[in-house]
């Protein structure tokens, strides 16, 4: 038998297979110029990663910013608290001075209070006479006042002394202090009270208005007190000291 014909190929060449790389890859074309292309292929795995990556990025991006934001907001928010609290602590400190002075003011009270049961207590065994008996009875000194400096400018008194402690047994004494500046103009008398204070009698109404002081040896008590008026005329400066109990303890004058 003869050999079979061979079969011939239906229009010319064999189609060409692409390869498996081949398929997977992104053809760029890029027109410059007419006339001039420029391709170059991408790989899709490689975009994909590259549009993931992308992604991540941007949410890590806003997600950082945000945090940030937030962050700086609780800052600020931080910030004003602890302007607070700090105002707060140095209104308690403020506050803790004044009760330890008022715990003081009390104990000496206290011990006012056992001394004078006990003096009462002899009085009953061995009573003496009383002031309308003609009996000179004085009460112990408990301050006074040195190196007093008075200037005046204008309507400005400026005032400085020191305020001494006169007991010899060491304990402590309290009480407020005023300043009252007289001006006589005629047959009236006026009057300014520093700290501020309605007057009765020409003395002040309230004496826990005054300046409250505490001392065991000595205390330096200065100022600038503005009166009501430019004068030249003769102005009286009273000092006048208040126990803790309103008793009148100490008063001195000096004119200007």
């Amino acid at each position: 038998m003869g050999d079979k014909p061979k079969k011939k190929d239906i229009g010319g060449k064999r189609p060409t297979r692409r390869s498996f790389e081949n398929q997977r890859r992104l053809t760029v074309m890029v027109f410059k110029k007419v006339g001039k292309v420029f391709t170059f292929k991408i790989s899709a795995t490689l975009l994909l990663f590259a549009a993931i990556f992308l992604t991540l990025y941007i949410i890590a991006t806003l997600f950082i910013t945000n945090e940030y934001l937030d962050n700086y907001r609780r800052r600020g928010r931080y910030k004003g608290k602890i302007a607070s609290l700090n105002a707060e602590l140095e209104m308690a400190n403020q506050n803790i001075e004044k009760y330890k002075e008022d715990i003081a003011f009390l104990n000496k009270y206290i011990d006012d209070q056992i001394n004078n049961i006990s003096i009462s207590d002899d009085v009953a065994e061995d009573p003496v006479e009383d002031e309308s008996s003609g009996t000179d009875v004085t009460k112990p000194k408990l301050v006074d006042v040195e190196d007093l400096e008075v200037k005046r400018e204008n309507s400005v008194i400026s005032l400085r002394f020191k305020l001494l402690n006169t007991l010899n047994n060491g304990e402590p004494v309290g009480g407020y202090i005023f300043v009252i500046v007289s001006l006589k103009e005629s047959d009236t008398v006026e009057r300014w009270v520093y700290p501020s204070c309605s007057l009765k009698d020409g003395m002040p109404e309230n004496y826990k208005k005054g300046v409250r002081f505490f001392i065991r040896r000595f205390t330096i008590i200065e100022g600038d007190y503005k009166i009501g008026k430019t004068t030249d005329k003769t102005l009286t400066v009273a000092i006048v000291v208040y126990s803790r109990d309103g008793d009148v303890i100490f008063t001195k004058t000096s004119e200007l």
